[in-house]
């Protein structure tokens, strides 16, 4: 139940900032090596055994569906849904799934969340999505079904629209995003040396912080992506600006030029131009559109950029 203070901090956040108080990029510098080398030990974790267990399966037209669960390395048992082509032999190409924050408030095994990712399955390509701290059943005191707001810190001053409690969460998604990895290792039909990363709004907008962390990655797609603008910031260690310099591997980002969640010059521009990533194996495709593509545009783009550096083969 929201509280008053809770409905406080809402009416703050939907307050629109003034057009001095936009963030520009341009003149921010983001961490320096020093401080990211600090930022990155943050997400480090000890080895410590899975003790996987798949605890249900589900068979549909295109794909298996498994739900598999596995220890993580802050004392909670976590996992993934893992979702096998039927249309292709295994070892598979694997995609890891960061999507949309509609995780919070939308069960992700229906078919109206599945439609944003399925066309990979359909494809041949297996897709892992991490089963998230805060939704996907895995609810706490701090993660409610109004999204992620009530885990957001908002201070006079500088607005630091995540905070502390934000950082606490962001540093385990990124460790269960790794855990996945980890568990996909010790798969026989799965292909982990063929390993892609596809993300959608708020999985595309923390992307720099997963690319940067996690080297398993050979290739990302961002789907509705770009730097957080207007007045509120991120705590530095949760902030993708300063992880951004540090993504090597090649990264299509998916845009629209009139989506006003991520403005193309204020906030997309800033993350394609910040990415460490060789010129040569990045690229920025900007289509009509508000904050999603059409769907005929984002299967043809992302499935060409996962064939060329994943190694597959479609038809």
């Amino acid at each position: 139940m929201r509280t008053f203070d809770d409905e406080k901090k809402l009416a703050k956040l939907r307050e629109p900032a003034e057009p001095h108080e936009v963030r520009d990029y341009r003149n921010e510098e983001p961490a320096s090596d020093a401080e990211f080398q600090i930022y990155r030990r943050l997400y480090t974790y000890d080895p410590v055994p899975l003790n996987a267990r798949v605890e249900d399966v589900d068979t549909l037209e295109h794909w298996t569906r498994e739900k598999v669960a596995f220890d993580l390395p802050y004392g909670e048992r976590g996992g993934a849904f893992l979702y096998l082509s039927r249309n292709a032999d295994p070892p598979f190409e694997v995609v890891v799934f960061w999507g949309s924050d509609f995780v919070f408030s939308r069960d992700p095994a229906l078919a109206e969340y599945l439609e944003h990712f399925d066309f990979l399955m359909k494809s041949g390509i297996a897709v892992a999505q991490p089963i998230f701290k805060g939704p996907f059943g895995r609810r706490d005191d701090s993660v409610t079904g109004w999204y992620r707001q009530s885990l957001y810190d908002v201070e006079e001053g500088p607005v630091y629209v995540a905070g502390s409690r934000y950082r606490d969460h962001q540093t385990k998604w990124v460790q269960e995003l790794s855990r996945t990895v980890d568990y996909l290792e010790t798969r026989d039909d799965i292909d982990s040396s063929r390993l892609g990363y596809y993300s959608l709004s708020w999985g595309a907008n923390v992307a720099p912080i997963a690319l940067a962390l996690e080297e398993r990655i050979d290739a990302a797609v961002l789907v509705g992506g770009g730097l957080a603008g207007g007045a509120y910031r991120r705590l530095p260690e949760i902030d993708p600006f300063n992880f951004a310099p540090s993504v090597r591997v090649p990264v299509l980002m998916l845009n629209g030029e009139y989506d006003t969640v991520v403005p193309l010059e204020t906030s997309q521009k800033p993350m394609y131009r910040l990415l460490g990533t060789e010129p040569e194996h990045k690229k920025h495709y900007v289509a009509p559109a508000t904050h999603i593509l059409a769907q005929d545009e984002l299967i043809r783009e992302t499935l060409n950029w996962f064939d060329r550096y994943l190694g597959g083969s479609r038809d």
